[in-house]
């Protein structure tokens, strides 16, 4: 009786089949080809988008970008009273986002005269251009969806007579309670 000793061909299934492919000579082409026209075709549609798509993109979205715009002002304004809009910038609302991740790490907001950035504030159909930072010492201002702002309006604006001004989440000064605490 003769013993034969043959190698093992590694994995079986669906990964060793796959690997045995890759490694005969017509897999390794099949794949280099494959790889060669995923990036032409990658390469080809990053060109053609920064060349006309982007502006063609653009023009499609717009209209549904506006109608969103609408909609959203419509659900969210489920009242009569006025509504501020604040209009931030990408950068700018990332500065204040590490600065409110900052002091929520370090349980303080610590401030300085550069952390002001520039925004835009839409009321009634006005709007109005300002300057605004984080506002509060402690985080209770900052834990919430509903961040607290000191606000400056910039050049001659004013928004409803005041020319810089605080808005906070109503849970920050507990309700209506701080002001019943001062009518004694």
């Amino acid at each position: 009786m003769r013993i034969r000793r043959t190698r093992s061909s590694g994995e079986s299934g669906f990964w060793g089949e796959t690997q045995r492919w890759v490694i005969s000579w017509r897999g390794l082409r099949q794949f280099a080809l494959a790889v060669l026209v995923g990036m032409i075709l990658a390469g080809g549609l990053g060109f053609w988008y920064v060349k006309t798509g982007q502006a063609w993109i653009a023009t499609l979205i717009a209209p549904l970008r506006a109608e969103a715009q609408k909609t959203v002002e419509e659900v969210t304004v489920t009242n009569d009273l006025p509504t501020l809009y604040f209009d931030i910038g990408f950068a700018e609302f990332q500065t204040m986002a590490a600065q409110r991740e900052e002091a929520l790490q370090k349980d303080i907001l610590l401030q300085d005269d550069d952390d002001w950035v520039r925004a835009q504030i839409r009321f009634q159909g006005e709007t109005i251009p300002v300057r605004l930072r984080l506002k509060g010492d402690w985080t209770d201002h900052l834990e919430e969806n509903k961040w607290s702002f000191r606000v400056k309006t910039r050049g001659d604006a004013v928004l409803l007579g005041m020319r810089s001004f605080s808005v906070q989440a109503p849970y920050t000064r507990s309700y209506l309670n701080e002001w019943l605490y001062f009518e004694d």
